[in-house]
């Protein structure tokens, strides 16, 4: 599994030394990353992430169960850390806390989560109960306190 990680690693830092050689030796024209992050974030990152959940193993023995409890109570700590800094330390509005628990709670779980649990564990089997506790109760919640 370390080596899985090493490699996605490298090939992730290989790409970003790619990219600055490639902007700093004025390879590339204004206005190129524009393009080809919407390229990137609109085509290319959509398909590999449905070619990669095909390929994946859908193992349903995961504890699926601890695993959703241990992300609601790491929320909920999250939560009353940002709570407590942001209404009793800096003055904040209630409005203010609630918009800081959406940003907290609502992770860009598609295109970030379902390629790392795939590459890491194996399977995407896990990313759907964060998915639903992202848009029922965390949603539910935060636009309750705003």
């Amino acid at each position: 599994m370390f080596e899985l990680m090493l490699n996605s690693t490298v090939a992730i830092g290989v790409l970003v030394i790619v990219g600055y050689c490639l902007s700093s030796w004025r390879i590339l024209g204004k206005g190129f990353e524009n393009m080809f992050s919407d390229y990137v974030f609109y085509v290319a990152l959509p398909v590999e992430i449905f070619l990669t959940i095909l390929k994946s193993a859908h193992d349903h023995s995961a504890a699926i169960s601890a695993y959703t409890q241990a992300y609601c109570v790491g929320i909920g700590f999250l939560w009353l850390v940002i709570f407590c800094i942001y209404k009793l330390i800096l003055k904040k509005t209630t409005i203010e806390v609630g918009l800081n628990f959406i940003a907290l709670g609502q992770t860009n779980t598609a295109f970030l989560a379902v390629p790392i649990f795939i590459s890491v564990l194996g399977s995407s089997t896990l990313v759907i109960p964060i998915i639903v506790v992202q848009s029922i109760v965390l949603t539910t919640l935060s636009v309750f306190i705003i």
